[in-house]
Protein backbone atom coordinates (compact mmCIF):
# COMPACT_ATOMS: atom_id res chain seq x y z
CA UNK A 1 0.00 0.00 0.00
CA UNK A 2 1.10 3.54 -0.73
CA UNK A 3 1.39 6.07 2.08
CA UNK A 4 1.23 9.85 2.29
CA UNK A 5 1.29 12.41 5.09
CA UNK A 6 -1.50 14.68 6.28
CA UNK A 7 -0.90 17.73 8.50
CA UNK A 8 -1.69 16.83 12.10
CA UNK A 9 -1.66 13.10 11.38
CA UNK A 10 1.18 10.66 11.76
CA UNK A 11 0.51 8.53 8.71
CA UNK A 12 -2.14 7.48 6.26
CA UNK A 13 -2.21 4.17 4.39
CA UNK A 14 -5.05 4.31 1.86
CA UNK A 15 -6.78 1.03 1.10
CA UNK A 16 -9.57 0.59 -1.41
CA UNK A 17 -12.25 1.81 -1.30
CA UNK A 18 -11.32 5.24 0.03
CA UNK A 19 -13.43 4.82 3.14
CA UNK A 20 -11.03 2.16 4.36
CA UNK A 21 -7.96 4.39 4.61
CA UNK A 22 -5.87 3.83 7.73
CA UNK A 23 -5.16 6.87 9.86
CA UNK A 24 -3.14 7.61 12.96
CA UNK A 25 -3.65 11.05 14.42
CA UNK A 26 -2.89 13.06 17.54
CA UNK A 27 -5.47 15.79 16.92
CA UNK A 28 -8.42 16.19 14.56
CA UNK A 29 -7.41 16.45 10.92
CA UNK A 30 -9.64 18.08 8.36
CA UNK A 31 -7.62 18.21 5.18
CA UNK A 32 -6.14 15.57 2.96
CA UNK A 33 -3.24 15.92 0.54
CA UNK A 34 -3.32 16.34 -3.23
CA UNK A 35 -7.12 16.26 -3.28
CA UNK A 36 -7.27 12.79 -1.77
CA UNK A 37 -10.62 12.28 -0.06
CA UNK A 38 -10.31 11.50 3.62
CA UNK A 39 -12.81 11.94 6.43
CA UNK A 40 -10.85 11.37 9.62
CA UNK A 41 -12.85 9.90 12.52
CA UNK A 42 -12.67 12.95 14.76
CA UNK A 43 -16.26 12.83 15.91
CA UNK A 44 -15.91 10.38 18.81
CA UNK A 45 -13.75 13.05 20.46
CA UNK A 46 -16.80 15.33 20.64
CA UNK A 47 -19.49 12.72 21.23
CA UNK A 48 -20.71 11.88 24.75
CA UNK A 49 -18.26 9.64 26.51
CA UNK A 50 -19.82 6.21 26.79
CA UNK A 51 -18.99 2.95 28.38
CA UNK A 52 -19.99 0.89 25.34
CA UNK A 53 -19.63 1.77 21.64
CA UNK A 54 -20.86 0.06 18.47
CA UNK A 55 -19.15 0.71 15.13
CA UNK A 56 -20.77 -0.68 11.98
CA UNK A 57 -18.64 -0.50 8.88
CA UNK A 58 -15.57 -0.67 11.10
CA UNK A 59 -13.25 -1.13 8.13
CA UNK A 60 -9.57 -1.03 9.00
CA UNK A 61 -10.21 0.33 12.49
CA UNK A 62 -10.05 4.13 12.44
CA UNK A 63 -13.26 4.69 14.39
CA UNK A 64 -12.41 1.87 16.79
CA UNK A 65 -8.98 3.40 17.44
CA UNK A 66 -10.56 6.81 18.06
CA UNK A 67 -13.04 5.33 20.53
CA UNK A 68 -10.26 3.54 22.44
CA UNK A 69 -8.20 6.71 22.46
CA UNK A 70 -11.01 8.48 24.28
CA UNK A 71 -11.34 5.95 27.06
CA UNK A 72 -14.41 3.83 26.28
CA UNK A 73 -14.86 0.57 28.15
CA UNK A 74 -15.77 -1.65 25.21
CA UNK A 75 -16.20 -1.49 21.43
CA UNK A 76 -18.19 -3.89 19.25
CA UNK A 77 -16.81 -3.57 15.71
CA UNK A 78 -18.91 -4.90 12.81
CA UNK A 79 -17.38 -5.33 9.35
CA UNK A 80 -18.74 -7.48 6.53
CA UNK A 81 -15.41 -7.97 4.73
CA UNK A 82 -12.87 -10.16 6.60
CA UNK A 83 -10.10 -9.07 4.22
CA UNK A 84 -10.51 -5.44 5.27
CA UNK A 85 -10.44 -6.48 8.93
CA UNK A 86 -7.24 -8.40 8.29
CA UNK A 87 -5.66 -5.33 6.67
CA UNK A 88 -6.55 -3.34 9.78
CA UNK A 89 -4.95 -5.96 12.02
CA UNK A 90 -1.74 -5.98 9.98
CA UNK A 91 -1.24 -2.34 9.05
CA UNK A 92 -3.09 -0.03 11.43
CA UNK A 93 -0.36 1.68 13.50
CA UNK A 94 -2.50 1.82 16.66
CA UNK A 95 -3.47 -1.88 16.52
CA UNK A 96 -7.08 -1.25 17.64
CA UNK A 97 -8.21 -4.79 16.81
CA UNK A 98 -5.63 -6.26 19.18
CA UNK A 99 -7.22 -4.53 22.18
CA UNK A 100 -8.98 -6.68 24.77
CA UNK A 101 -11.71 -4.03 24.81
CA UNK A 102 -12.68 -4.77 21.20
CA UNK A 103 -14.96 -7.56 19.97
CA UNK A 104 -14.99 -8.16 16.21
CA UNK A 105 -18.03 -9.34 14.26
CA UNK A 106 -17.70 -10.36 10.61
CA UNK A 107 -21.31 -9.71 9.71
CA UNK A 108 -23.72 -7.51 7.81
CA UNK A 109 -24.82 -4.41 9.75
CA UNK A 110 -28.54 -5.14 9.38
CA UNK A 111 -28.09 -8.75 10.46
CA UNK A 112 -26.16 -7.55 13.52
CA UNK A 113 -28.86 -5.02 14.43
CA UNK A 114 -31.46 -7.78 14.44
CA UNK A 115 -29.38 -10.13 16.62
CA UNK A 116 -27.85 -7.62 19.05
CA UNK A 117 -29.15 -7.57 22.61
CA UNK A 118 -26.69 -5.09 24.16
CA UNK A 119 -27.37 -1.39 24.61
CA UNK A 120 -24.83 1.22 23.53
CA UNK A 121 -23.92 4.74 24.56
CA UNK A 122 -22.60 5.54 21.10
CA UNK A 123 -23.39 3.97 17.71
CA UNK A 124 -21.22 4.97 14.75
CA UNK A 125 -22.14 4.33 11.11
CA UNK A 126 -18.72 4.32 9.47
CA UNK A 127 -18.07 4.40 5.74
CA UNK A 128 -20.36 1.69 4.39
CA UNK A 129 -20.12 2.64 0.72
CA UNK A 130 -19.34 -0.88 -0.47
CA UNK A 131 -19.17 -0.06 -4.22
CA UNK A 132 -20.36 -3.65 -4.71
CA UNK A 133 -23.63 -5.21 -5.85
CA UNK A 134 -25.57 -7.43 -3.47
CA UNK A 135 -25.77 -10.14 -6.13
CA UNK A 136 -25.46 -10.65 -9.87
CA UNK A 137 -29.24 -11.17 -9.80
CA UNK A 138 -30.07 -7.80 -8.21
CA UNK A 139 -29.57 -4.09 -8.90
CA UNK A 140 -29.37 -3.41 -5.16
CA UNK A 141 -25.94 -2.50 -3.77
CA UNK A 142 -24.40 -4.30 -0.84
CA UNK A 143 -24.88 -1.38 1.54
CA UNK A 144 -28.32 -0.12 0.42
CA UNK A 145 -30.27 -1.77 3.24
CA UNK A 146 -28.03 -0.17 5.88
CA UNK A 147 -29.34 3.33 5.15
CA UNK A 148 -33.08 2.65 5.18
CA UNK A 149 -35.76 3.85 7.58
CA UNK A 150 -36.09 0.37 9.06
CA UNK A 151 -32.32 0.09 9.59
CA UNK A 152 -32.16 3.38 11.50
CA UNK A 153 -35.06 2.27 13.68
CA UNK A 154 -33.25 -0.96 14.48
CA UNK A 155 -30.13 1.03 15.41
CA UNK A 156 -32.23 3.36 17.59
CA UNK A 157 -33.45 0.32 19.53
CA UNK A 158 -29.84 -0.36 20.58
CA UNK A 159 -29.26 3.09 22.09
CA UNK A 160 -29.27 3.76 25.82
CA UNK A 161 -31.17 6.76 27.12
CA UNK A 162 -29.34 9.98 26.18
CA UNK A 163 -27.04 7.97 23.92
CA UNK A 164 -25.76 9.18 20.57
CA UNK A 165 -25.82 7.91 16.98
CA UNK A 166 -23.31 9.34 14.52
CA UNK A 167 -23.43 8.75 10.76
CA UNK A 168 -21.00 10.21 8.27
CA UNK A 169 -21.00 9.93 4.51
CA UNK A 170 -18.83 11.38 1.74
CA UNK A 171 -21.33 13.77 0.18
CA UNK A 172 -21.88 17.51 -0.17
CA UNK A 173 -24.41 19.67 1.72
CA UNK A 174 -26.67 20.46 -1.25
CA UNK A 175 -26.93 16.89 -2.51
CA UNK A 176 -29.90 14.53 -2.70
CA UNK A 177 -28.03 11.81 -0.76
CA UNK A 178 -27.41 14.24 2.11
CA UNK A 179 -31.06 15.27 2.05
CA UNK A 180 -32.27 11.65 1.91
CA UNK A 181 -30.14 10.63 4.90
CA UNK A 182 -31.36 13.68 6.84
CA UNK A 183 -35.04 13.03 6.07
CA UNK A 184 -34.78 9.29 6.72
CA UNK A 185 -33.10 9.85 10.11
CA UNK A 186 -35.79 12.41 10.95
CA UNK A 187 -38.53 9.87 10.22
CA UNK A 188 -36.74 7.14 12.20
CA UNK A 189 -36.10 9.22 15.35
CA UNK A 190 -39.08 11.57 15.23
CA UNK A 191 -36.78 14.60 15.29
CA UNK A 192 -34.28 16.03 12.82
CA UNK A 193 -30.62 15.21 13.43
CA UNK A 194 -27.93 17.80 13.88
CA UNK A 195 -26.11 17.90 10.55
CA UNK A 196 -22.58 19.15 9.89
CA UNK A 197 -20.31 19.49 6.90
CA UNK A 198 -16.56 18.87 7.02
CA UNK A 199 -14.35 20.08 4.18
CA UNK A 200 -11.14 18.17 3.75
CA UNK A 201 -9.50 19.03 0.46
CA UNK A 202 -8.66 22.02 -1.70
CA UNK A 203 -11.28 21.02 -4.28
CA UNK A 204 -14.05 21.73 -1.78
CA UNK A 205 -15.15 18.15 -1.32
CA UNK A 206 -16.33 16.98 2.05
CA UNK A 207 -18.54 14.80 4.14
CA UNK A 208 -21.93 15.17 5.74
CA UNK A 209 -22.16 14.19 9.40
CA UNK A 210 -25.41 13.47 11.23
CA UNK A 211 -25.86 13.27 15.00
CA UNK A 212 -29.02 11.69 16.45
CA UNK A 213 -30.28 10.48 19.80
CA UNK A 214 -30.57 12.04 23.22
CA UNK A 215 -27.20 13.80 22.92
CA UNK A 216 -27.83 15.37 19.52
CA UNK A 217 -27.71 18.90 20.96
CA UNK A 218 -24.62 18.30 23.06
CA UNK A 219 -22.60 20.66 20.92
CA UNK A 220 -19.70 19.99 18.56
CA UNK A 221 -16.47 21.90 18.23
CA UNK A 222 -13.83 22.14 15.56
CA UNK A 223 -15.37 24.73 13.25
CA UNK A 224 -17.67 22.31 11.45
CA UNK A 225 -20.38 23.97 9.36
CA UNK A 226 -23.87 23.38 10.80
CA UNK A 227 -26.16 22.61 7.84
CA UNK A 228 -29.20 21.50 9.86
CA UNK A 229 -31.36 24.52 9.00
CA UNK A 230 -30.45 24.27 5.33
CA UNK A 231 -31.56 20.63 5.19
CA UNK A 232 -34.73 21.30 7.18
CA UNK A 233 -35.81 23.89 4.63
CA UNK A 234 -35.49 21.24 1.90
CA UNK A 235 -37.22 18.44 3.81
CA UNK A 236 -39.59 16.15 1.88
CA UNK A 237 -37.91 17.02 -1.42
CA UNK A 238 -36.57 13.48 -1.90
CA UNK A 239 -37.95 9.96 -1.53
CA UNK A 240 -37.13 8.30 1.80
CA UNK A 241 -34.94 5.19 1.67
CA UNK A 242 -36.95 2.19 2.91
CA UNK A 243 -36.63 -1.57 2.72
CA UNK A 244 -39.14 -1.46 -0.16
CA UNK A 245 -37.17 1.25 -1.99
CA UNK A 246 -33.58 1.13 -0.69
CA UNK A 247 -31.89 3.04 -3.51
CA UNK A 248 -29.82 5.61 -1.64
CA UNK A 249 -27.86 6.54 -4.76
CA UNK A 250 -30.83 7.28 -7.05
CA UNK A 251 -31.98 10.92 -7.14
CA UNK A 252 -35.60 9.86 -7.72
CA UNK A 253 -37.79 6.88 -8.63
CA UNK A 254 -36.42 6.33 -12.11
CA UNK A 255 -34.21 4.04 -14.16
CA UNK A 256 -31.09 6.01 -15.11
CA UNK A 257 -30.67 6.67 -18.83
CA UNK A 258 -27.24 4.99 -18.80
CA UNK A 259 -28.78 1.76 -17.49
CA UNK A 260 -31.61 1.95 -20.05
CA UNK A 261 -29.11 2.29 -22.90
CA UNK A 262 -27.12 -0.69 -21.62
CA UNK A 263 -30.28 -2.78 -21.25
CA UNK A 264 -31.50 -1.99 -24.77
CA UNK A 265 -28.09 -2.78 -26.24
CA UNK A 266 -27.93 -6.01 -24.25
CA UNK A 267 -31.40 -7.13 -25.35
CA UNK A 268 -30.66 -6.44 -29.02
CA UNK A 269 -27.36 -8.32 -28.80
CA UNK A 270 -28.90 -11.26 -26.95
CA UNK A 271 -31.69 -11.57 -29.50
CA UNK A 272 -29.21 -11.56 -32.40
CA UNK A 273 -27.00 -14.18 -30.76
CA UNK A 274 -29.94 -16.47 -30.04
CA UNK A 275 -31.35 -16.11 -33.55
CA UNK A 276 -27.97 -17.02 -35.04
CA UNK A 277 -27.41 -20.06 -32.84
CA UNK A 278 -30.95 -21.47 -32.97
CA UNK A 279 -34.07 -20.98 -35.01
CA UNK A 280 -36.50 -18.87 -33.01
CA UNK A 281 -39.86 -18.25 -34.64
CA UNK A 282 -42.36 -15.52 -33.83
CA UNK A 283 -43.32 -14.92 -30.22
CA UNK A 284 -46.86 -14.49 -31.55
CA UNK A 285 -47.27 -18.24 -31.39
CA UNK A 286 -48.97 -19.19 -28.18
CA UNK A 287 -46.55 -22.01 -27.41
CA UNK A 288 -43.56 -19.70 -27.89
CA UNK A 289 -45.06 -16.96 -25.75
CA UNK A 290 -45.85 -19.55 -23.07
CA UNK A 291 -42.21 -20.64 -22.85
CA UNK A 292 -40.98 -17.04 -23.07
CA UNK A 293 -43.14 -16.01 -20.10
CA UNK A 294 -41.94 -19.00 -18.07
CA UNK A 295 -38.31 -17.95 -18.59
CA UNK A 296 -38.95 -14.31 -17.69
CA UNK A 297 -40.88 -15.29 -14.57
CA UNK A 298 -38.12 -17.62 -13.40
CA UNK A 299 -35.45 -14.88 -13.44
CA UNK A 300 -37.72 -12.56 -11.49
CA UNK A 301 -38.27 -15.28 -8.88
CA UNK A 302 -34.51 -15.54 -8.47
CA UNK A 303 -34.09 -11.79 -8.09
CA UNK A 304 -36.99 -11.60 -5.63
CA UNK A 305 -35.51 -14.40 -3.54
CA UNK A 306 -32.10 -12.70 -3.26
CA UNK A 307 -33.74 -9.39 -2.34
CA UNK A 308 -36.04 -10.85 0.33
CA UNK A 309 -33.43 -13.06 1.96
CA UNK A 310 -30.82 -10.31 2.13
CA UNK A 311 -33.08 -8.62 4.67
CA UNK A 312 -33.39 -11.85 6.65
CA UNK A 313 -29.76 -13.01 6.65
CA UNK A 314 -27.96 -9.78 5.79
CA UNK A 315 -26.09 -8.96 2.59
CA UNK A 316 -23.68 -11.89 2.88
CA UNK A 317 -22.69 -14.94 0.87
CA UNK A 318 -25.33 -16.92 2.78
CA UNK A 319 -28.07 -15.32 0.67
CA UNK A 320 -26.64 -16.37 -2.69
CA UNK A 321 -25.75 -19.82 -1.33
CA UNK A 322 -29.26 -20.45 0.02
CA UNK A 323 -31.01 -19.17 -3.12
CA UNK A 324 -28.84 -21.01 -5.63
CA UNK A 325 -28.87 -24.28 -3.68
CA UNK A 326 -32.65 -24.14 -3.13
CA UNK A 327 -33.39 -23.29 -6.76
CA UNK A 328 -31.16 -26.06 -8.12
CA UNK A 329 -32.68 -28.58 -5.74
CA UNK A 330 -36.24 -27.63 -6.72
CA UNK A 331 -35.41 -27.73 -10.44
CA UNK A 332 -33.89 -31.20 -10.16
CA UNK A 333 -36.82 -32.41 -8.08
CA UNK A 334 -39.31 -31.07 -10.63
CA UNK A 335 -37.51 -32.88 -13.47
CA UNK A 336 -37.52 -36.11 -11.47
CA UNK A 337 -41.25 -35.84 -10.75
CA UNK A 338 -42.11 -35.18 -14.41
CA UNK A 339 -39.97 -38.14 -15.48
CA UNK A 340 -41.82 -40.51 -13.15
CA UNK A 341 -45.36 -39.16 -13.49
CA UNK A 342 -46.15 -35.77 -15.06
CA UNK A 343 -48.66 -33.93 -12.85
CA UNK A 344 -51.60 -31.91 -14.12
CA UNK A 345 -50.59 -28.46 -15.29
CA UNK A 346 -53.81 -27.12 -13.83
CA UNK A 347 -52.81 -28.28 -10.36
CA UNK A 348 -49.23 -27.07 -10.88
CA UNK A 349 -50.45 -23.59 -11.83
CA UNK A 350 -52.84 -23.48 -8.88
CA UNK A 351 -50.03 -24.35 -6.46
CA UNK A 352 -47.67 -21.92 -8.22
CA UNK A 353 -50.04 -18.96 -7.92
CA UNK A 354 -50.78 -19.83 -4.30
CA UNK A 355 -47.07 -19.77 -3.43
CA UNK A 356 -46.45 -16.60 -5.46
CA UNK A 357 -49.16 -14.69 -3.63
CA UNK A 358 -48.03 -16.10 -0.29
CA UNK A 359 -44.41 -15.14 -0.96
CA UNK A 360 -45.44 -11.61 -1.97
CA UNK A 361 -47.44 -10.83 1.19
CA UNK A 362 -45.51 -12.96 3.71
CA UNK A 363 -43.60 -10.89 6.32
CA UNK A 364 -40.19 -12.59 6.38
CA UNK A 365 -39.36 -10.85 9.65
CA UNK A 366 -41.54 -13.45 11.40
CA UNK A 367 -38.80 -16.00 10.74
CA UNK A 368 -36.38 -14.04 12.95
CA UNK A 369 -37.77 -15.88 15.99
CA UNK A 370 -36.66 -19.26 14.62
CA UNK A 371 -33.25 -20.84 15.30
CA UNK A 372 -30.70 -20.52 12.51
CA UNK A 373 -31.35 -23.93 10.95
CA UNK A 374 -35.11 -23.47 11.03
CA UNK A 375 -34.84 -19.96 9.62
CA UNK A 376 -32.74 -21.13 6.67
CA UNK A 377 -35.05 -24.08 5.94
CA UNK A 378 -38.26 -22.05 6.16
CA UNK A 379 -36.92 -19.17 4.06
CA UNK A 380 -35.51 -21.54 1.43
CA UNK A 381 -38.85 -23.35 1.18
CA UNK A 382 -40.86 -20.14 0.76
CA UNK A 383 -38.66 -18.74 -2.02
CA UNK A 384 -37.98 -22.06 -3.76
CA UNK A 385 -41.38 -23.79 -3.85
CA UNK A 386 -42.59 -21.53 -6.70
CA UNK A 387 -39.55 -22.74 -8.65
CA UNK A 388 -40.61 -26.35 -8.07
CA UNK A 389 -44.10 -25.79 -9.46
CA UNK A 390 -42.90 -23.64 -12.36
CA UNK A 391 -40.32 -26.36 -13.04
CA UNK A 392 -43.11 -28.93 -13.29
CA UNK A 393 -44.87 -26.75 -15.86
CA UNK A 394 -41.71 -26.05 -17.86
CA UNK A 395 -40.56 -29.68 -17.91
CA UNK A 396 -43.99 -30.82 -19.13
CA UNK A 397 -44.05 -28.12 -21.81
CA UNK A 398 -40.51 -28.87 -22.95
CA UNK A 399 -41.15 -32.60 -23.19
CA UNK A 400 -44.17 -31.94 -25.42
CA UNK A 401 -42.44 -29.42 -27.68
CA UNK A 402 -41.81 -30.56 -31.29
CA UNK A 403 -38.44 -28.76 -31.29
CA UNK A 404 -36.86 -28.87 -27.80
CA UNK A 405 -33.82 -26.82 -28.85
CA UNK A 406 -35.99 -23.99 -30.14
CA UNK A 407 -38.21 -24.19 -27.06
CA UNK A 408 -35.17 -23.91 -24.81
CA UNK A 409 -33.87 -20.92 -26.78
CA UNK A 410 -37.18 -19.09 -26.45
CA UNK A 411 -37.21 -19.81 -22.73
CA UNK A 412 -33.66 -18.45 -22.46
CA UNK A 413 -34.67 -15.28 -24.32
CA UNK A 414 -37.49 -14.87 -21.81
CA UNK A 415 -34.99 -15.22 -18.97
CA UNK A 416 -32.90 -12.42 -20.50
CA UNK A 417 -35.94 -10.14 -20.66
CA UNK A 418 -36.92 -11.10 -17.11
CA UNK A 419 -33.49 -10.05 -15.93
CA UNK A 420 -33.96 -6.61 -17.46
CA UNK A 421 -37.46 -6.22 -15.98
CA UNK A 422 -35.83 -6.48 -12.56
CA UNK A 423 -34.71 -2.87 -12.99
CA UNK A 424 -38.32 -1.73 -12.55
CA UNK A 425 -37.68 -1.96 -8.79
CA UNK A 426 -35.89 1.39 -9.14
CA UNK A 427 -39.26 2.92 -10.00
CA UNK A 428 -41.85 0.86 -8.12
CA UNK A 429 -39.79 -0.72 -5.33
CA UNK A 430 -39.00 -4.34 -4.54
CA UNK A 431 -42.65 -5.51 -4.12
CA UNK A 432 -43.12 -5.05 -7.86
CA UNK A 433 -40.99 -8.16 -8.48
CA UNK A 434 -43.69 -10.43 -7.10
CA UNK A 435 -46.42 -8.59 -9.00
CA UNK A 436 -44.59 -8.87 -12.34
CA UNK A 437 -43.81 -12.55 -11.71
CA UNK A 438 -47.50 -13.26 -11.09
CA UNK A 439 -48.40 -11.36 -14.29
CA UNK A 440 -45.88 -13.34 -16.36
CA UNK A 441 -47.02 -16.71 -15.05
CA UNK A 442 -50.63 -15.64 -15.66
CA UNK A 443 -49.66 -14.90 -19.27
CA UNK A 444 -48.02 -18.31 -19.60
CA UNK A 445 -51.19 -20.00 -18.29
CA UNK A 446 -53.37 -17.94 -20.63
CA UNK A 447 -51.29 -19.11 -23.60
CA UNK A 448 -52.10 -22.73 -22.72
CA UNK A 449 -55.82 -22.05 -22.40
CA UNK A 450 -56.06 -20.16 -25.67
CA UNK A 451 -57.40 -22.16 -28.60
CA UNK A 452 -54.82 -23.14 -31.29
CA UNK A 453 -54.48 -20.66 -34.15
CA UNK A 454 -56.12 -21.66 -37.41
CA UNK A 455 -53.19 -20.72 -39.59
CA UNK A 456 -51.36 -24.01 -40.18
CA UNK A 457 -48.11 -22.13 -40.45
CA UNK A 458 -48.53 -20.92 -36.89
CA UNK A 459 -50.08 -23.94 -35.22
CA UNK A 460 -47.37 -26.44 -34.32
CA UNK A 461 -48.32 -30.09 -33.79
CA UNK A 462 -47.69 -31.22 -30.25
CA UNK A 463 -47.92 -27.71 -28.81
CA UNK A 464 -48.55 -27.71 -25.05
CA UNK A 465 -52.12 -27.40 -23.85
CA UNK A 466 -53.69 -26.79 -20.48
CA UNK A 467 -54.81 -30.05 -18.94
Amino acid sequence: MDSYRVPGCNSVFPARPAGNSIVRHRRPCRRGASGKHLLVPVLPRHAPRGRRVLVVGAGTGNDVAAALRHGVDHVDAVEIDPVILDLGRKYHPERPYDSAKVTLFVDDARAFFKKAQAKYDLVIFGFLDAETMLSAFSSIRLDNYVYTLESFREARRLLNENACLILYFATRPAHYITQRLFDTLTAAFGQPPRAYFIGYDSAGGGGAVFVEGGARDGGFVGGFSDITDQLQRSSHSVTLATDHWPFLYLPRRTIPVSILLILVTFLIGARRVLRRTMVITSLGRRENLHLFALGAGFLLLETKAVTELSLLFGSTWVVNAVVIAAFLMMALLANAVVTVRPPSRRLSYAALFLMLVFGTVFPYSILEALPSEGKVSAAAAIVALPVFFSGLIFSSSLSGAPNPAQALGINLLGAVVGGTLENLVMVAGTPVLGVIAIALYTLSAFCLRKAPMKDPGLAVPGAPTFH
